[in-house]
């Protein structure tokens, strides 16, 4: 069975109002794969309401993407595990968007010692910045939109 990686795409450039961050799950290479992100459905008067989302067969990137960078690879038969973690975690609420729910879906992947020890404090990190300066601080980390 193939290898699978786990990465955080970025879309937009995060000047003006955040960047999107999107989890992939794809086979090593692949131009198509599943994403697991976070849609706005609407306002309310505590702000802005998500739903969890997930969509398979998709190609990873488009004409917003920025770049990404990797979480993890693993063998193909974890890809459930790692799907069910991700899709666990309830849509942000309290004024957070979908850089803190992907930080704090990061948290469980940890917990559940499917991501390195302190990739979430990375993540955590990363949170806020524009796509230009999460390309910078990643440093070697970071894979450009179009490339492989």
């Amino acid at each position: 069975m193939s290898d699978y990686e786990l990465r955080i795409y970025v879309y937009g450039p995060g000047t003006q109002d955040p960047s999107h961050w999107v989890f992939g799950l794809h086979k090593v290479d692949a131009d198509l794969g599943t994403i697991l992100h976070v849609l706005i459905i609407g306002q309310d008067a505590n702000g802005t309401l998500y739903q969890v989302d997930r969509r398979t067969g998709v190609s990873l990137e488009s004409k917003s993407s920025r770049g990404s960078f990797q979480l993890a690879r693993f063998p193909g038969l974890l890809k459930g595990k790692y799907e069910e973690v991700i899709m666990a975690e309830g849509p942000p609420r309290n004024g957070d968007n979908c850089q803190h729910w992907v930080y704090e879906v990061t948290l469980s992947l940890e917990a559940e010692e499917l991501v390195a020890s302190g990739t979430a404090q990375m993540v955590h990190g990363l949170i806020g910045l524009s796509a230009n300066d999460v390309r910078s601080k990643l440093g070697e980390r970071w894979l450009p939109a179009g490339r492989k």
